[in-house]
C-alpha cells in the first residue's frame, strides 16, 4: 500500500508501507487551486491599492514638469511641505506601485480565467505591488546616481518623465530586478 507524507517546503514523499526497502520518491506538491475567497480578497486588495495610488498621484502630481525647491502636497491625511527630491521619490514610489498593481490586475484576470492560480503563491501575489514600488525606487536611485546626474543641481529633471519610467518599471518589476541584478 502506498502512503503519502507531506514534508516542509511543499514537498511530498510517497513510500510503500511494509516494504523491506526504505525508499521514497520526493517531489513538489501538485498545485492547489486558489479558493474563491482568496481570489476575491486579492481583487479587492489590488483595487484598494489602485485607488490609493491614483489618489496619491493626483495629490502629488506637479503643476509643471520641473518641481520647485519646496512643494505643498497632501499625503493621505495631512498637508506637508516637501523638498524636491522627496517629492520626486514619492512620485516614483506611487507610480511603481500603480505599475505593479496594473500588472497584477492583468495577471489576476488572465490566470483566474484559465484556472491557473496557485494557493501556495498567495503571499507572493500579496507582496508583488510593494516589490514593484521598491524596484521603481531602486531604479530611480540608480538613474539619479549615475545616468541623469549632471553639472546642475537636479532642477532640470522632468518629473513627468520620471513618473512614466517609474510606472513602466513597476509593470515590469520582475524583469527589471533580474536585469539590475545582472548589471550590478
Amino acid at each position: 500500500m502506498l502512503r503519502t507524507l507531506t514534508l516542509p517546503f511543499f514537498l511530498t514523499a510517497v513510500y510503500a508501507e511494509g516494504s523491506s526497502q526504505n525508499t521514497a520518491v520526493v517531489g513538489p506538491l501538485p498545485p492547489t487551486p486558489m479558493s474563491l475567497i482568496q481570489m476575491v480578497f486579492l481583487t479587492f486588495y489590488y483595487l484598494c491599492l489602485a485607488i490609493i495610488g491614483l489618489s496619491q498621484m493626483i495629490a502629488l502630481w506637479p503643476e509643471s514638469q520641473h518641481l520647485g525647491d519646496n512643494s505643498e502636497v497632501r499625503l493621505i491625511w495631512h498637508k506637508t511641505s516637501l523638498p524636491r527630491e522627496s517629492h520626486l521619490a514619492l512620485i516614483v514610489i506611487f507610480m511603481g506601485l500603480l505599475g505593479g498593481v496594473a500588472n497584477d490586475l492583468y495577471w489576476l484576470s488572465r490566470e483566474s480565467a484559465s484556472g491557473e492560480l496557485e494557493a501556495r503563491r498567495f503571499i507572493a501575489y500579496f507582496i508583488h505591488p510593494w516589490l514593484a514600488a521598491t524596484v521603481a525606487l531602486i531604479f530611480y536611485c540608480v538613474l539619479r546616481g549615475g545616468l541623469i546626474s549632471g553639472p546642475g543641481s537636479g532642477k532640470e529633471v522632468n518629473a513627468y518623465g520620471i513618473a512614466g519610467v517609474s510606472g513602466a518599471v513597476g509593470i515590469f518589476a520582475e524583469r527589471v530586478l533580474s536585469k539590475l541584478g545582472g548589471v550590478l
